[in-house]
C-alpha cells in the first residue's frame, strides 16, 4: 500500500540481480537477449535514460493487474495510479530526499515542529475553475481527519493532526498536536493531494466514481471498475520546479483492468497496450526475453509481504504459539520455489532491504525451526493430533484462517497452498478463501481471521505506525497485530517525532526487533513492483507510490 513521491535517480540498465551496497545502488552491467531489463531497487528510479527528445501528442493504454473501488485518494491506497495523476500535492520529495515547493511556493516550521505554515501559489486552479487556496488546504486536511470519512491511509499520514488555520487567502498554517518527523514526505504523497473543496461539498460522500484536481490530467470518462481515460490539461503551469516542463506530452491515458497476467503480457508484446504492470514472477523470463520491450522490476521500502498474525483472534493470543508459528516454515526454499527464483526471500524481518533504517540483524532473531515449533506447541498444549496429523486441544484443531489481498494474484495463490503444506508439518491445518473486496474488508474489520498477507510501502519508516499502532486498528487500519503491552506503541510515537539521526535510527531497529520477537510477523518477500512497456515509451519515472507517471511520459515516434 506504500506512495507518487517521485525520486530522479537514474540507473544504467542492468540485470534483474543489481546489487545494493551501503543504501546506494550499485550498477551491475549485462547483457540481455530480447528485451531490455531494468533492476530498480531503493526508494526510487528512472526506468531508463531517454534516448530522444520529448514528444508531445499521442496516447497510451495502460493495463493493470488491479481495479478499485473509490476514486478518493484520501479514502484508499490503492488507486494511486490514476489519482496520482489527476491531484498535486504541497511538497516535492526530491531524490535526496529534500523537499521542493510544489503547490507550496514555501513553508516555514516552529521550532518545536508543531506548526507548519505553508505559502502557496496564486495561479493554481483545479480542472473545475475553482482556485487553490488556504480554505480548500483546510477542506481537504479537516475531512481527511474527520472519523466519519473512515480516512486511513491517508489519515496516518497527517499524524497527530489539530487543526488548518486560513491565515490569510493563500497562507495555511497546520497544527500538530505533537512533531511529526514524516509530515512533510506524507504531504508529498498523491494520498495527500489537494482535490477541488467545490467539488468535495457537491459530491458529499459519493467519491468513488469521481476525482477533481489542480493535476496535468483530468478524469475524462470511466466505466467504473474496468477503465479510466485521463485527458491532458492544456494550461497546466505548476509542476514542481524539478520536474517542470509545462503540460504533460500525452494527449490521453486509458487504463485498463485487465485481470489476467498473460493477457496484459501477451498485449504488451503485441503492441496492444503500451504498458502493463503487476506482471506474476512465472512471466519475468517471458518479458525478459521479448523484443520491443521494456521490463523493470521496482523493490520500493515498506512492509514487505509478511504474515500479519492477529493477536486478537484467539489462537495467537499466546507468544509461544506465535513463535512456533514463526518458526514452522522453511520461507526461504517456499519462496525460491513458488515465485520460479524471481525473488529472494525476505529473511531481515519486516522492513524490506532498502527501506529506512533497514536492520538485517532482526534477521538472526528468527527462522525455520521445526524442533523448536513443535516443542513451543507442545508447551502451550496443542501436543495431540488427529488422524490428519493436525494438532488439537480441549477438542479444538489448530486451524488458521488465513486471508490474502484482495483479488490475488496466481503468484499468491501458489505461495497460499505452499504454505498450507509446509503448515502440516508441525501440524498447522491453514485454512484459505479467497474473497472478493467487499467482503475482505468485512472479515478484516471484523478480526475475523488469524493471518493475512499484507504489505505496505513508503519511502519514510514512520510507514511502521500506519501499519502496527493502535488508532489505525479496522475500521481505520487493517491489522490487529498489536499486543496489549504499550511498549510498541511508545516507539511508534517516539519515531514519529524524533529529527532523523542516530537516536531515530535506533528507535526504528528497536521496532522491528519488536516485531519479530513478539510474533506480530512472518516475512514473506520484498515488495516488488514489476512493469513492462513498449520501446517507444519513454521518461517513466517511478517514485514513493511505485507508480508511473503520466506526466513525465511521451512516445518516441522514431522509435
Amino acid at each position: 500500500m506504500s506512495d507518487p513521491t517521485e525520486f530522479e535517480i537514474t540507473p544504467e540498465r542492468r540485470s534483474r540481480r543489481g546489487l545494493i551496497i551501503g543504501g546506494a545502488i550499485a550498477v551491475v552491467a549485462a547483457l540481455a537477449v530480447g528485451a531490455i531489463i531494468v533492476t530498480q531497487q531503493g526508494p526510487s528510479a528512472d526506468a531508463a535514460e531517454a534516448s530522444s527528445e520529448p514528444q508531445a501528442g499521442g496516447s497510451i493504454t495502460y493495463a493493470v493487474g488491479a481495479t478499485t473501488d473509490t476514486l478518493d485518494p484520501s479514502l484508499s491506497p490503492g488507486n494511486s495510479w490514476i489519482t496520482g495523476q489527476v491531484v498535486d500535492s504541497l511538497v516535492f520529495q526530491n531524490d535526496d530526499y529534500t523537499f521542493a515547493p510544489w503547490l507550496a511556493k514555501s513553508w516555514d516550521i516552529s521550532d518545536d515542529g508543531t506548526e507548519y505554515t505553508f505559502h502557496l501559489r496564486d495561479d493554481v486552479t483545479f480542472s473545475d475553475g475553482t482556485p487553490l487556496n488556504a480554505e480548500a488546504v483546510k477542506v481537504n486536511f479537516d475531512r481527511i481527519a474527520n472519523p466519519d470519512t473512515l480516512s486511513s491511509y491517508a489519515k496516518s499520514l497527517l499524524g497527530p493532526y489539530v487543526s488548518t488555520e486560513v491565515v490569510d487567502e493563500f497562507t495555511a498554517k497546520v497544527t500538530l498536536s505533537e512533531p511529526l518527523t514524516s509530515f512533510l514526505q506524507g504531504l508529498s504523497l498523491p494520498y495527500l493531494g489537494i482535490q477541488s473543496p467545490e467539488y468535495l461539498e457537491e459530491a458529499g460522500a459519493d467519491t468513488a466514481n469521481s476525482v477533481v484536481g489542480s493535476g496535468p490530467y483530468v478524469l475524462a470518462d470511466l466505466t467504473p471498475g474496468q477503465s479510466w481515460t485521463l485527458d491532458k490539461r492544456d494550461d497546466y503551469a505548476w509542476a514542481p520546479e524539478p520536474k517542470d516542463h509545462g503540460a504533460a506530452y500525452l494527449d490521453q491515458v486509458t487504463f485498463s483492468y485487465v485481470p489476467e497476467s498473460s493477457v496484459r503480457v501477451n498485449g504488451v508484446a503485441s503492441g496492444e497496450f503500451d504498458l502493463i504492470n503487476n506482471v506474476t514472477y512465472s512471466q519475468y523470463d517471458t518479458l525478459e526475453n521479448t523484443d520491443g520491450v521494456t521490463f523493470t522490476d521496482y523493490q520500493p521500502g515498506g512492509v514487505g509481504n509478511g504474515l500479519a498474525l492477529n493477536l486478537k483472534s484467539g489462537i495467537f493470543a499466546d507468544k509461544n504459539v506465535r513463535t512456533a508459528f514463526q518458526s514452522s516454515f522453511d520461507v526461504e526454499t517456499l519462496i525460491d520455489s513458488t515465485f520460479y527464483g524471481a525473488v529472494k526471500a525476505q529473511t531481515g524481518g519486516a522492513f524490506t532491504p532498502n527501506s529506512q533504517y533497514y536492520d538485517a540483524e532482526v534477521g538472526k532473531l528468527y527462522g525455520y525451526d521445526i524442533k523448536k515449533a513443535n516443542q513451543l506447541l507442545d508447551d502451550a498444549g496443542w501436543s495431540e493430533k488427529n488422524a490428519d496429523g493436525i494438532r488439537e486441544k480441549d477438542g479444538k484443531t489448530l486451524t488458521v484462517r488465513l486471508l490474502s489481498f484482495p483479488e490475488p494474484s496466481q503468484d499468491v495463490l501458489n505461495l497460499v497452498q505452499a504454505l498450507q503444506q509446509a503448515g502440516l508439518e508441525a501440524g498447522w491445518d491453514i485454512q484459505y478463501e479467497q474473497l472478493d473486496r467487499a467482503i475482505w474488508n468485512e472479515r478484516i474489520n471484523a478480526g475475523e481471521y488469524d493471518v493475512q498477507i499484507h504489505s505496505y510501502f513508503r519511502a519514510e519508516a514512520d510507514i511502521a505506525r500506519t501499519v502496527w499502532a493502535q488508532e489505525f486498528v479496522p475500521p481505520w487500519g487493517y491489522s490487529f497485530s498489536w499486543p496489549t503491552d504499550d511498549k510498541l506503541e511508545t516507539l511508534l510515537n517516539e519515531g514519529a517525532e524524533t529529527p532523523d539521526g542516530d537516536k531515530r535510527e535506533q528507535i526504528y531497529h528497536d521496532i522491528q526487533s519488536y516485531v519479530i520477537t513478539e510474533g506480530l510477523e512472518l516475512p514473506l518477500y520484498p515488495i516488488s513492483r514489476p512493469y513492462a512497456y513498449g520501446d517507444d515509451i519513454e521518461g517513466l519515472k517511478l517514485g514513493g507510490a511505485a507508480i508511473p507517471y503520466a506526466y513525465d511520459l511521451w512516445k518516441n515516434a522514431d522509435a
